[in-house]
């Protein structure tokens, strides 16, 4: 009966639109939050950052401002495969994981630049690890691909680890 409604094609299409649609809000909601939180690096005066005591292969601020582009993009299109895929198999955790990495991410530079604080920082990413390797973990089964993306991601963080607990202790 519902072919007769919408013609097969018809239906076909608006699946495609749906999961478009489905992927531009999770890339819109990672890059928002990406944006939001440069914002905030923005309006602090880059003297806090400066003064701090940074490791030599500290890199130049255009690497993370590229590398979180590209990153947060990624991040997007992996949380819009996952919602997807959870009507398959259902994955709530993999859905939670998503956003609780998106929060701590966002949280970040408000620990670190806002409140002025490293170590809040470092305490930050460190919980962020959990969700990055539960989305891996989670997301093997249903979406390889996005468990990939999603590594690329925790080697960025592993760098982002170091460097910021390197700067706790060079600032103690």
């Amino acid at each position: 009966m519902s072919d007769k409604i919408y013609p097969k094609g018809d239906i076909e299409s608006m699946k495609d639109a749906k999961k478009s649609f489905i992927y531009a809000l999770f890339i819109i909601l990672s890059v928002g939050a990406g944006y939001l939180s440069s914002l905030v690096i923005e309006t602090h005066p880059e003297s806090y950052y400066t003064h701090l005591a940074k490791p030599s292969w500290t890199p130049p601020g255009y690497v993370f401002s590229t590398v979180w582009t590209i990153l947060y993009i990624l991040i997007g299109i992996g949380g819009g495969q996952i919602y997807l895929t959870r009507k398959q198999r259902p994955n709530p955790l993999a859905t939670f994981y998503w956003f609780f990495q998106l929060i701590l991410t966002f949280l970040w530079p408000f620990l670190f630049y806002t409140l002025q604080s490293p170590i809040l920082g470092a305490i930050d990413i460190t919980l962020l690890l959990i969700p990055i390797i539960g989305i891996i973990v989670v997301a093997i089964a249903t979406a390889p691909w996005v468990s990939l993306i999603f590594g690329l991601y925790l080697l960025w963080i592993c760098f982002a680890f170091i460097l910021n607990w390197t700067i706790v202790f060079f600032n103690i």
